[in-house]
C-alpha cells in the first residue's frame, strides 16, 4: 500500500515473532521508486534483501539496532543505493569495520554511533 501510494519518506520498525529471525524487507519496498528517505529499526535482528539491484531513488537511510554481520550484504546494500546522500547507522553489530564498503560518490553525510565489532573467529 505504500508503494502505490507514492510514498518519499517511510520509517518502519521490526518485531519478528522469533528472536533469532531475520527482517527480510520486500521486493515491492526495495524497487521503489519514489521512497527518498527510508529508516529501519530492526530490534538487533539481521537483514534480508531480494536478490536485485533496488532503492533507486534513496537519498537517506538510517539503519538502527540492525546485525549486519553478513559483509556481503553491506556491500550488496549499499550498492544498490545509488542516489545515497546520508547513512545514520544506530547501535548495529558488524564483523569487521571495513569502511570501503560503505563509501558510495554521493554520500555527504555519515553518522555511525555506537558500533558493536564481533569477532565470530
Amino acid at each position: 500500500m505504500v508503494v502505490t501510494r507514492n510514498v518519499k519518506k517511510l520509517q518502519l520498525t521490526f518485531y519478528p515473532e522469533e528472536e533469532n529471525e531475520d527482517v527480510q524487507l520486500p521486493h515491492c519496498l526495495v524497487t521503489c521508486c519514489s521512497l527518498e528517505a527510508l529508516m529501519l529499526d530492526f530490534n538487533y535482528r539481521g537483514l534480508k534483501l531480494p536478490n536485485i539491484m533496488g532503492f533507486p531513488g534513496l537519498k537517506d537511510i538510517y539503519l538502527a539496532y540492525v546485525d549486519l554481520r553478513d559483509d556481503n550484504l553491506v556491500k550488496g546494500f549499499l550498492e544498490s543505493c545509488h542516489s545515497l546522500e546520508y547513512l545514520g547507522l544506530l547501535h548495529y553489530m558488524l564483523c569487521k569495520l571495513d569502511l570501503h564498503s560503505i563509501s558510495r560518490p554521493k554520500l555527504k553525510k555519515l553518522n555511525i554511533l555506537n558500533v558493536a565489532l564481533i569477532d565470530e573467529g
